[in-house]
């Protein structure tokens, strides 16, 4: 018998044993439990057959085995081990990456969701400030000035108080989103008793900018509804309809009341609120029309990607 031959196997089930300990190791960092263990398992197999002819070397001294196939045995077993400890520190090193990812991601939607609530008490205050400032003011226009100033200010703290329950910086479910503005810019309005409200929403998101700019057309038209189209009346209706049907988002805003005066150009308007809501359309890339023959209604559709 080569003297060689038992420190070739115990070094060969030892490396083997290695092996299989580094693959049980790894179940921890990379979360790959059945491929691991199946790999352990295997290793640990191959180091008990290796272990069986040692056992009947030193037993049985007329037992050989050939030395070439051994050291080759012993030579897969360290290749083994290195290819084990070798993938197994991949998995590690991507983890560790996507731990960090994620805590790097954590941080700034940390300091987004700080940033938004800033702005959204920066804006809470602007509003208060001109709601304020509108009640110490005397002269008609200056304070109508001010309170569509407040109005849209109020429209964009909607937006942001929102942003800021969900959670979500990125995308805003109008399904929650269009009636809380709703009511919140006829809330303002004396004559907020006397209409009725319907406001009906399909669930889809859109993206923080459109939405925005959505926003502040609603806003400019339900202002335009509440100061006008009841005056005179006991009662009002305002029904405001948003559809999305994957290519287009159509958004109906109309009422039942006094309806578009007959020397009012909607085409060419010199108001700052309809130039506004024409510039917005323009923003989304939509169109906008008016029909003042029974009430009014107005329909803006834009693209819905």
């Amino acid at each position: 018998m080569d003297s060689a031959l038992p420190l070739i196997l115990i070094f060969a089930i030892l490396f083997q044993l290695t092996a299989a300990g580094f693959a049980l190791y790894f179940i921890k960092y990379t979360g790959f439990k059945f491929s691991w263990t199946f790999i352990a398992i295997a290793l640990f197999l191959m180091s008990i057959r290796r272990a069986i002819p040692l056992y009947l070397l030193n037993t049985y001294p007329g037992y050989s085995l050939d030395l070439t196939n051994e050291v080759i045995g012993l030579i897969l077993s360290i290749l083994m081990l290195f290819g084990v400890r070798g993938i197994g520190s991949l998995f590690i090193e991507r983890k560790t990456a996507e731990e960090k990812i994620k805590a790097l991601l954590k941080e700034k939607e940390l300091i987004l969701k700080e940033v938004h609530h800033r702005i959204k008490n920066n804006m809470s205050t602007t509003y208060n400030l001109l709601v304020l400032q509108s009640e110490s003011l005397t002269d008609k226009e200056a304070k109508k000035a001010i309170d569509n100033a407040a109005s849209r200010v109020q429209a964009m703290l909607a937006l942001y108080e929102e942003l800021f329950i969900t959670g979500s910086y990125s995308d805003v479910s109008l399904k929650n989103y269009l009636p809380a503005l709703a009511e919140k810019i006829i809330s303002n309005f004396p004559n907020r008793k006397i209409v009725k409200l319907k406001v009906d929403s399909d669930e889809f998101t859109l993206s923080e900018k459109k939405i925005s700019s959505l926003g502040l057309i609603i806003n400019e038209l339900l202002t335009n509804i509440m100061k006008y189209a009841f005056a005179g009346k006991d009662s009002g209706e305002i029904l405001v309809q948003l559809r999305n049907n994957s290519k287009n988002i159509l958004l109906t805003i109309e009422d039942n009341g006094n309806g578009i005066p007959e020397n009012e150009d909607l085409k060419s308007p010199t108001g700052f609120g309809l130039s506004l809501v024409e510039t917005l359309t323009n923003q989304l890339e939509g169109t906008i029309s008016f029909d003042g023959s029974n009430g009014t209604k107005v329909t803006l559709v834009f693209d819905a990607n």
